[in-house]
């Protein structure tokens, strides 16, 4: 979407947390958090759906249809966010500022339109259970989705052409992070009567409509859920509405919110205005999976079930990609843990390392290295460059970028320490103790068969441990005591460094595990046998 006389607009500036400016840091840390949970959660539910065909029906495909809306609003709102709190850039061009805003109340009036949708779906599987496989079909549903994105993109599409007709003088200090439309025609200097009664018109025929609609259904279901003579039965519907109900708060509660303080909350703080938009925009994303996997039994299954796969088959997938050096630090550590509880108290092993606990292990490591991560963009920000651009190797580098700045580096330094002790370091250091523990079980057995045996259930990890650490501590020990080598030497250690355990991790899993082995043995053999068929009816037929 272009507009022409981009040149006579200028910026607009977007708005943090005035007067937390320091604070942006720690607090994007709490955005990325949030937005994560987010993506996962909205990913996990249509991941779900769209695999399992028994979940092929109404009220879920409505579901992934809720899902798939929640993730178009935080891709719409995360780039300008991040960029603001990351990196301090305000400025947005008119033109993109415009963009945003569309997607944002696309999705938004999209999500309020699947809400009333999800109502009805109730209403028809409580009131007409006989009738509900006839009147709400797949095909029905997909024409209510595309019906819904064609009233919300019909509802949105003159009001970038209406704020571009606006004129805009000095003020230009937008209230978000992000672009809305009743935030933008704020800073026009000319009359901007047109927009606000088209905005007006156009939340009453939506929001308004819908939510008066979703209480209608609400009302039908309550008085087909009385004329129920069982207690037990009248429970038992009114359950299958929880999820809902709590979706329609989620949207409908920060919504109203919202709108009250915009029209009554005059002297309000400024935050109070930040927060409660914030809320509106990631309240309902965040917590909508949450609440559909608590209450809804077959996505919770479901998950569990994939769940249990992605744990059972992690070892082979952190094992053969590529990840970041502190993230691949921990998960060796988690293997070392594994190892030492496998060995040391195999009777309680199943009972210590749960689906949940590894579950919860792999998202505080994922926690832990957005965390020690985010901050050394910001900090690389604060620095200045003058006249040496020259890198050392063909990627970037913390230590690499902070050798070209003319300014003081000593904060950036001191915190690439703290990073690299406190993750890799303090890693390397558990690991050491985790074999410590299992050496000395070992040592206790009787057997001596048994002790090897026991042992060489670690050779695989004590390799890919070997593989990672080794190639890292040559290399700080280079850049530390050997200054005085050639460059090439430097380049092909970190090329060593970053190389060797995703190449060889595979090669020492494969020979080492049985498991593994036979896959691809099996594996082989039927490729074998389906070339010689190809082959062989080549040669038969010609």
């Amino acid at each position: 979407m272009i507009f022409s006389n981009v040149t006579t607009y200028r910026p607009f500036l977007l708005t943090g947390f005035p007067g937390l400016e320091d604070s942006h840091l720690v607090i994007s840390t709490l955005f990325c958090a949030l937005y994560l949970v987010a993506f996962m959660g909205n990913s996990t539910i249509l991941v779900i759906i769209r695999v399992e065909e028994s979940l092929h029906a109404p009220m879920y495909l409505l579901l992934s249809t809720l899902a798939a809306t929640d993730l178009g609003l935080c891709a719409a709102t995360l780039p300008t966010l991040l960029k603001l709190f990351w990196f301090n850039v305000r400025e947005i061009d008119i033109d993109a500022c415009l963009i945003q805003m569309f997607f944002i109340h696309v999705f938004s009036l999209m999500e309020s339109g699947i809400l009333l949708t999800m109502a009805f779906d109730r209403y028809v599987a409580i009131s007409n259970p006989l009738r509900y496989t006839t009147i709400l079909t797949n095909a029905t549903i997909a024409k209510i989705a595309v019906g819904l994105l064609i009233r919300a993109v019909a509802a949105v599409f003159p009001v970038p052409f209406f704020i571009k007709r606006l004129r805009f003088c000095k003020a230009n200090v937008l209230s978000h992070s992000y672009c809305l439309h009743p935030d933008i025609i704020k800073l026009s200097c000319s009359d901007h009567h047109i927009n606000s009664v088209y905005g007006l018109i156009m939340i009453l025929l939506t929001f308004g409509v819908d939510s008066v609609f979703i209480l209608l259904s609400y009302l039908k279901i309550l008085v087909t859920v009385l004329s129920i003579a069982s207690q037990v039965e009248q429970s038992k519907a009114l359950n299958t509405c929880v999820s809902h109900i709590c979706a329609v708060l989620l949207v409908y509660v920060p919504m109203l919110g919202v709108s009250i303080i915009h029209r009554f909350g005059k002297h309000v703080p400024p935050l109070v205005h930040i927060i409660m938009g914030y809320v509106y925009l990631l309240v309902p994303p965040v917590l909508n999976p949450v609440v559909y996997c608590i209450k809804t039994r077959e996505i919770r299954t479901l998950a569990d079930i994939t769940m249990e796969t992605i744990i059972w088959q992690k070892q082979t997938l952190y094992d053969y990609v590529p990840l970041p050096p502190d993230f691949e630090s921990a998960i060796i550590l988690a293997k070392a843990f594994d190892s030492y509880v496998a060995i040391s108290h195999p009777l309680h092993y199943s009972s210590i390392l749960t689906n949940s606990i590894i579950a919860r292990i792999d998202l505080a490591i994922v926690v832990r290295t957005l965390t020690v991560q985010v901050p050394l963009p910001v900090l690389l920000r604060r620095l200045c460059f003058c006249r040496s651009n020259i890198l050392s190797h063909s990627y970037c580098l913390h230590p690499d970028i902070i050798k070209l700045s003319c300014s003081d580096t000593r904060t950036n330094s001191i915190f690439g320490l703290f990073v690299v002790l406190s993750t890799m370091g303090l890693d390397f250091l558990l690991i050491l103790l985790s074999y410590v523990l299992i050496l000395n079980t070992v040592l206790h057995i009787a057997s001596h068969g048994g002790r090897l045996k026991t042992l060489s259930t670690c050779i695989s990890h004590l390799c890919a441990v070997i593989l990672f650490f080794t190639p890292m501590i040559c290399l700080s020990m280079l850049h530390r005591f050997g200054p005085s080598l050639p460059s090439h030497v430097y380049v092909t250690m970190a090329n060593m460094h970053f190389l060797i355990p995703p190449v060889m991790n595979p090669i020492v899993y494969v020979v080492k595990t049985k498991q593994m082995q036979d896959k691809i043995l099996r594996f082989s053999s039927q490729k074998d046998l389906e070339i010689q068929s190809a082959l062989y009816k080549l040669f038969l037929y010609g």
